[in-house]
């Protein structure tokens, strides 16, 4: 696999702290290749109510561990599916975050 870019996968620790405090978030960085969305994929996902903007392939399966958010090119994205490719990596369809929607 040929490494292309660099994405960032958070994960909340969800634990109550108090009632203001927000969830710590940590993140690790990945290598990943980016890939479009395929016609097909984009327009069954676009009816069930989402919108695939990218699909990132990881060389490691190992890597994921069922992050459901990541940072890739400064903004904050929504991992709405992810496939074991025959080959031991993963492949993370991604989204826009609502967040990041809402500032633009």
């Amino acid at each position: 696999m040929i490494i292309e870019d660099i994405c960032y996968l958070l994960k909340e620790d969800r634990t109550p702290r108090g009632v203001h405090q927000k969830p710590t978030v940590t993140e690790r960085m990945v290598y990943c290749q980016v890939r479009s969305v395929g016609r097909s994929e984009f327009y069954q996902a676009n009816l069930a109510g989402m919108n695939p903007e990218y699909v990132l392939k990881l060389s490691d399966m190992v890597e994921y561990q069922g992050e459901m958010t990541l940072r890739f090119h400064d903004e904050k994205w929504k991992i709405i599916r992810h496939y074991m490719t025959p080959d031991g990596g993963v492949e993370l369809t991604i989204q826009r975050s609502v967040a990041n929607a809402e500032n633009d």
